[in-house]
């Protein structure tokens, strides 16, 4: 490009006469061609950016995910809390979806706080889901957000501080804290339900439990996804979901902390996929799940959990 432009350049100054009229009317020429030049190369250089900046997101976008019914409920109902109350990814992690089917074939999605967050701090979000259509609300709406009820402004202080507090190798962020002491009281008087009784007695090394079963640990055969596969499925369901992207799984502390294929008593096989991110990669700590069809690749559940995780 610079030897063109200098070719130009010297065959309009040759045999030109130094008077001023002519050097005004050769420098007029040369501002000419410079400018579709310079704007070539500026719209080169602006595709080439945007070209970088999407490429990795593209790669897992580019991935066909299939879901099952229940996964595309919950990612309906995600995407409704981003839209009405501003969730960032983060906050999603914060809390984990039950998705009920109602009797007219709509779903009631249930977000209820991870364990180690008080269910009376962040409160409870329900999505009804009809289709397309998703409608959110929030158990302490119209009330303005305090240090009792956090409404998404506190939840993002909470993240941010907790992050920071992480880097810096201290223990507990201010507001990690104050949810830790709030937790360990509101847990007091909590009784054990006949549910958490039965999935909390002891596993055997080849049992996993899952969706209120306990299902066996099998090898992969011939008929099951291999694991490349559908940790490229579970990865662009994770963008899907979380934003995500293939740099924050490839940088350095992140990775896939296991891969097991179970077997359900109903005979469905299920690739569980779990990795881990570390906070200083995006300021969140990151531990991501997710479970699909071992033989057909649809994805069944996709879960995240962030906020002092560590």
């Amino acid at each position: 490009m610079k030897n063109d432009l200098r070719q130009s350049v010297d065959r309009a100054f040759a045999g030109a006469a130094w008077d001023e009229t002519h050097a005004r009317r050769v420098i007029s020429k040369i501002e000419e061609r410079k400018q579709p030049v310079m704007k070539r190369k500026l719209t080169a250089a602006l595709v080439c950016a945007l070209v970088l900046v999407l490429a990795s997101a593209c790669a897992l976008a580019a991935v066909f995910v299939q879901r099952s019914e229940r996964s595309n409920v919950v990612l309906t109902a995600r995407n409704a809390l981003t839209r009405q109350y501003r969730f960032t990814p983060g906050m999603l992690a914060l809390f984990r979806a039950d998705a009920q089917k109602n009797a007219g074939g709509d779903y009631t999605v249930t977000f209820t706080t991870n364990e180690g967050i008080p269910e009376t701090l962040l409160g409870v979000y329900t999505v009804h889901v009809n289709g397309s259509t998703a409608v959110a609300s929030w158990s302490y709406d119209g009330h303005a957000g305090d240090m009792d009820h956090w409404d998404a402004s506190i939840m993002a202080a909470y993240l941010a501080e907790d992050a920071s507090a992480w880097m810096m190798g201290e223990t507990t962020a201010p507001y990690h804290e104050y949810a830790l002491q709030t937790f360990s009281l509101s847990s007091a008087n909590a009784m054990p339900t006949p549910f958490t009784l039965f999935t909390q007695r002891p596993l055997k090394e080849d049992e996993v439990r899952y969706d209120g079963e306990i299902s066996r640990i099998v090898d992969a055969g011939s008929q099951d996804i291999a694991q490349d596969r559908a940790e490229e499925l579970g990865k662009a369901a994770l963008l899907e979901d979380f934003g995500l992207t293939k740099e924050a799984f490839e940088a350095e502390g992140s990775g896939l902390v296991y891969a097991t294929l179970y077997q359900r008593p109903n005979g469905q096989r299920i690739w569980d996929l779990d990795w881990y991110i570390p906070a200083y990669v995006n300021g969140i700590e990151w531990c991501c799940c997710v479970r699909l069809d071992a033989q057909t690749g649809e994805i069944l559940d996709c879960d995240a959990v962030t906020g002092g995780i560590g």
